[in-house]
């Protein structure tokens, strides 16, 4: 026994316990420079698919097929925005997002090399259409911030458990700040408005 646990603490691999039971996904915080001027590139997704109408950054489900997230995230911006992979300048991971839907989310974040935004082929069957904001509109806006909660409802079987009697009645889960950005009259918002919204005060910080 003592040998394996010293074999799992020598293991460096990045662990998030519960993640075989969650889906796990690779976005880019992808930003680009034109004529001088920093932007976010966004997506909002075509109204047919799934996160139809949603705005997000170029991204999406780790396959089995990837060696790591960040191989999804080069892939999925590559084939979404239409542009070649060595165009794609990943500069590092900037973290991971535990959705409270069960959701993993590996982020990473760079640059795309263009000159203009006319060397981007977005893939329409599942981008309604590229959303383009100065890096400089999130430095200096101040978004619009919501506090939500979820409230937990225990099944019967929770109910006749030995545990405090709080927990066998519904109880509030800890809530959670929603980010809202308000750009032309786009709004971006939930895990994309978060993302921004830590990424935009990280960089305050340093």
């Amino acid at each position: 026994m003592k040998e394996k646990l010293l074999r799992l603490v020598n293991d460096r691999k990045e662990r998030i316990i519960g993640s075989e039971v969650s889906i796990e996904a690779a976005i880019f915080i992808c930003m680009c420079k034109i004529k001088g001027v920093d932007y976010f590139i966004l997506e909002k997704r075509s109204p047919n698919i799934r996160q139809g109408g949603e705005i997000s950054f170029p991204g999406g489900k780790v396959e089995k097929t990837d060696e790591d997230p960040q191989e999804t995230a080069l892939r999925e911006t590559s084939e979404e925005l239409g542009i070649a992979l060595d165009k794609i300048d990943i500069y590092g991971k900037y973290g991971v997002v535990l959705n409270p839907l069960g959701l993993i989310i590996h982020c990473y974040f760079g640059y795309i090399n263009i000159e203009k935004l006319e060397e981007l082929n977005p893939q329409i069957s599942e981008i309604e259409r590229l959303i383009i904001v100065p890096f400089e509109y999130f430095w200096k806006t101040i978004p619009l911030i919501e506090e939500i909660a979820v409230e937990n409802i225990p099944n019967s079987n929770i109910k006749n458990m030995d545990i405090p009697s709080k927990y066998r009645n519904p109880w509030r889960v800890a809530s959670r700040k929603i980010y809202f950005y308000n750009y032309k009259n786009d709004v971006i918002w939930g895990i994309t408005g978060g993302i921004i919204y830590d990424f935009i005060s990280s960089l305050k910080k340093l």
